[in-house]
């Protein structure tokens, strides 16, 4: 795949840009940290498709806007949608003018295609006929697609991207059913599966410690050359840290993303609904509205969070939902300055500090043989949440802080 994208002509890089991905070669060579991610995921909620990090829970989720500035495709562009077939082997056909004998030896049980002999066909040979230029560039971006995304079996493409390709190749944008496809592994992780759909790369990208890039605007190609700043040997290792790092740890806003609006809510709903490859999903708007520099209020939820399976039906809502009237809010030049609604301190503590208490409890007792408190010291850790939601300038430790004023927290990022 290396050689085969430096020997393309200045045409073929062109053509290539089109589909939103020039980027996403540049993370070859990137490590997973197998450790850091399961430990993220041990602080997925599932439910609220939000992680929940630090001593006091500070909440994030992944965003589209943000995942669309690591892939490189455009957020205003219209969507791609999965096209759910019975048949995918004759979209492979099409897509590459093979003949179904030749379509066959590449293929895997109607459902994936090998990519070694996709690669040996077409990264070889060169030649100014566009319509070769266009299948050739077709299938590296397949490759890369099967490679750095969707790479739940490595060496093989999995059909189902066949039919996305003209979308793509109308300027159409793939982060969407990315992201999408992030929150549905990171649910099913979150309960002990661990059947991603998705590249891990994307994600460890939007959560690792690592340094400020270098130059701006940001580009995926940075992250393999920027420093990790902080490891850890292990999964529990990095569990505790991740639970007890304090809000000075945590940079909530990445201004590197060069986001200068974003979606609030899809249309007549409080969350934004995203189409995977075989279920829509969301994330909610009160998660974003901090994120992106809002001051939080209590979150207005309705009765539709749910993943759905997709049909026509829901594949038109939410493509309705989302170019009819996706409310779009631009973000705080000075994320510092968010604070939290009494109305707020209270919820949370009413509504989500009881279920989170004793699953971060059961997590404690797992790692560090941590003994749950008595009745009395339950109430003083409660009393010293609420203080601590009223934090006060950014920087400061917990224990100096006096200023009742709030602040966001922050993801965990050193600037």
């Amino acid at each position: 795949m290396h050689s085969w994208t430096r020997s393309l002509s200045k045409v073929e890089k062109i053509n290539r840009g089109r589909y939103g991905l020039s980027p996403i070669i540049t993370l070859r060579g990137v490590m997973i940290d197998c450790n850091f991610l399961w430990a993220c995921t041990r602080l997925w909620d599932p439910e609220a498709h939000v992680f929940r990090f630090g001593a006091m829970m500070e909440e994030m989720c992944p965003l589209f806007e943000e995942f669309c500035a690591i892939i490189g495709c455009d957020p205003n562009a219209p969507l791609v949608k999965h096209e759910v077939r019975i048949e995918y082997v004759q979209s492979f056909e099409s897509l590459f003018q093979f003949s179904r004998p030749q379509a066959r030896a590449m293929i895997v049980g109607d459902q994936k295609a090998i990519l070694l002999p996709l690669i040996d066909e077409f990264s070889g040979v060169h030649s100014d006929d566009p319509d070769w230029m266009r299948l050739r560039i077709r299938a590296l971006v397949f490759c890369l697609l099967a490679g750095f995304l969707f790479n739940k079996d490595p060496g093989f493409g999995d059909l189902r991207l066949c039919p996305m390709f003209r979308q793509m190749e109308d300027m159409g944008c793939i982060g969407g059913i990315v992201l999408a496809e992030t929150i549905r592994s990171l649910d099913r992780a979150a309960l002990g599966f661990e059947d991603w759909t998705v590249s891990l790369i994307i994600l460890q990208d939007h959560l690792q410690v690592v340094a400020t890039p270098t130059s701006l605007p940001y580009n995926p190609s940075q992250y393999r050359m920027r420093r990790i700043l902080i490891t850890h040997p292990s999964a529990d290792a990095w569990t505790s840290w991740l639970i007890e790092s304090g809000p000075n740890e945590v940079l909530w806003f990445i201004s590197w993303y060069g986001i200068t609006r974003f979606i609030q809510v899809s249309f007549r709903h409080t969350q934004v609904y995203l189409l995977g490859l075989t279920h829509c999903t969301w994330y909610c708007a009160s998660c974003v509205l901090r994120q992106m520099g809002i001051d939080q209020t209590v979150p207005i939820m309705d009765d539709s969070l749910a993943d759905s399976a997709i049909t026509p039906g829901v594949t038109r809502a939410v493509l309705r939902a989302w170019v009819r009237d996706n409310r779009m809010v631009r973000p705080s030049p000075n994320p510092a300055g968010i604070q939290t609604s009494p109305e707020y301190r209270t919820w949370f503590m009413a509504v989500v500090w009881p279920i989170e208490r004793p699953r971060r409890n059961a997590l404690l007792s797992a790692l560090e043989g941590w003994v749950q408190a008595d009745a009395d010291n339950e109430v003083e850790t409660e009393e010293e949440l609420v203080l601590a939601l009223r934090t006060g300038e950014v920087g400061e430790s917990s224990a100096a802080r006096d200023d009742p004023e709030d602040v966001a927290p922050r993801r965990r990022r050193d600037a």
